[in-house]
């Protein structure tokens, strides 16, 4: 997993690189974002996509924003649920 942050005014963008390295498939990734320090999960989010599966040797790019203000002064960190991801 790769994660790009650009802080444009009050909104951050993430951008998520997801890829599936392996032969088999991968159900049901699962993403979320949470606060780099306290780990606590940060709420409202919006993604372009979210419980996405993946297909082997399948690269994804997830769309990201939250509120800087929703961030409670953490800056925030993907975290990704799902097996066979790099």
């Amino acid at each position: 997993m790769k994660t790009n942050t650009v802080i444009k005014g009050s909104i951050w963008h993430l951008t998520v690189t997801l890829a599936d390295t392996t032969k088999t498939p991968t159900p049901m990734v699962k993403l979320s974002v949470v606060g780099k320090k306290d780990r606590e999960r940060i709420l409202p989010v919006i993604f372009s996509d979210n419980y996405i599966s993946l297909m082997p040797r399948e690269k994804r790019h997830i769309e990201i924003e939250v509120q800087a203000v929703d961030t409670r002064s953490e800056t925030p960190e993907v975290v990704v649920e799902g097996m066979n991801l790099k």
